[in-house]
């Protein structure tokens, strides 16, 4: 990438059940560049999507996240490397995924802060929902720092949904079927709603996550919901959660989206959905 340049890739896999595939990308930022990404994936029989970003030049900024939803017998190991060469760049990652039936789901996260990369400020995060009891998910997130004067820090959670704010929702007439796809949606939108796009007017966070993740039936997810996990459970707090879902489960909000990218991304999400009931 240019200097001063910004770029927004938006990866959206989906391969047949027993495909065997290996991904690779290469992205060298100069100063003062942008680089987004964010993939989204379902998986498949062997799957690898590794990204390797260079901070090259002063002041580069990069967001790499990534979204994986798998079922059956799919395997999906996203790997990524980010280097800081230079000072004063930034790094936000952030990763989650559900594995349920047989799946297994694979993180490899590093950060490299070399010499002399001072003022580099780097956060990694990986969290993720385990949805039956022989899936399997495993993540190696890794800082090498050898520079004095950084920011970074990184984390990793990986644990099941919330059986109160489960047994909430089922209260109020949901379905337990539907009750845990609606938290799996939760907990994945805030990937979504990181995803920036490019437009002749500059760039426009994604709105309309209600469009992206239907709910069975009509409806609509909160737009502003902000959900976490912690120490593998579902938070924010929890009961509060499943109240504003239900509130706004009858509340009928559009939006308006004409990008072919974000039309790429609602059949992908819609599929995932399908796939966390």
């Amino acid at each position: 990438m240019a200097a001063g340049a910004e770029v927004t890739r938006v990866v959206l896999v989906e391969e047949p059940e027993d495909a065997i595939s290996i991904a690779e990308a290469h992205v060298k930022v100069e100063a003062g560049g942008v680089y987004r990404q964010t993939i989204v994936t379902t998986g498949a029989k062997l799957q690898r999507i590794e990204t390797r970003i260079t901070h090259y030049a002063q002041g580069a900024q990069v967001q790499a996240d990534g979204l994986y939803l798998l079922n059956g017998a799919r395997h999906a190991d996203l790997t990524s490397v980010v280097r800081h060469v230079e000072h004063d760049g930034a790094t936000s990652q952030l990763i989650k995924g559900v594995a349920r039936d047989t799946a297994r789901g694979v993180f490899q996260g590093k950060i490299v802060v070399e010499r002399g990369a001072d003022g580099t400020d780097a956060r990694m995060g990986h969290h993720a929902l385990i949805a039956s009891e022989r899936a399997e998910i495993d993540a190696k997130p890794e800082l090498i720092i050898y520079a004095d004067d950084v920011q970074c820090a990184h984390g990793n959670t990986v644990g099941n949904l919330d059986e109160r704010a489960l047994f909430y929702m089922q209260q109020r007439g949901i379905p337990a079927d539907e009750a845990q796809a609606l938290l799996t949606q939760a907990f994945l939108i805030e990937v979504v709603d990181r995803i920036k796009l490019v437009s002749g007017k500059g760039s426009d966070t994604v709105k309309g996550l209600d469009n992206l993740f239907r709910v069975r039936g009509g409806g609509t997810l909160p737009a502003d919901l902000d959900a976490t996990v912690t120490g593998g459970a579902l938070e924010g707090s929890n009961v509060q959660v499943a109240e504003e879902m239900v509130d706004m489960i009858a509340a009928q909000r559009t939006y308006e989206m004409n990008t072919k990218v974000l039309s790429a991304a609602d059949n992908m999400l819609q599929y995932l959905a399908q796939a966390a009931r």
